[in-house]
């Protein structure tokens, strides 16, 4: 199989927005205070009430840091769904351009994937 130039293109640009300094998605606030909400077992109107006011006291401005952390967490993971989306659809545009509709199309895209996967995998490793 030959080397998967556009896929690694496609790793390389999701790579580079997962650390840009600003990202292109934002979680919506309220989908932030539903899954800070679930983390820490408190009623979505006591949080509300709590974020409002981060200088008020100790509890309320640990809620913030922990509502900007549940944040950065979800961005991140909308970030690995997009790559993995880029990943996917290069893998299959190149197994259909390789092989078409052939027996061994399932098998080049799948290694692919795990080519990709791997290459990612690297990637974070060492920006550790």
């Amino acid at each position: 199989m030959r080397p998967m130039k556009s896929n690694l293109f496609l790793a390389l640009i999701a790579a580079s927005s997962l650390v840009s300094a600003a990202p292109r998605y934002v979680p919506a606030e309220g989908d932030v205070l539903v899954e800070l909400s679930h983390r820490s077992n408190l009623p979505e109107a006591d949080l509300k009430q709590s974020l409002a006011n981060c200088d008020a006291n100790q509890t309320n401005t640990n809620l913030c840091a922990y509502r900007d952390q549940v944040a950065a967490d979800l961005t991140l993971k909308h970030a690995v769904a997009e790559w993995e989306k880029a990943r996917d659809a290069g893998c299959a545009k190149s197994a259909e351009r390789e092989y078409g509709g052939g027996s061994l199309k399932p098998t080049a895209q799948a290694m692919c994937v795990t080519a990709e996967t791997k290459k990612m995998i690297q990637r974070v490793e060492r920006a550790k």
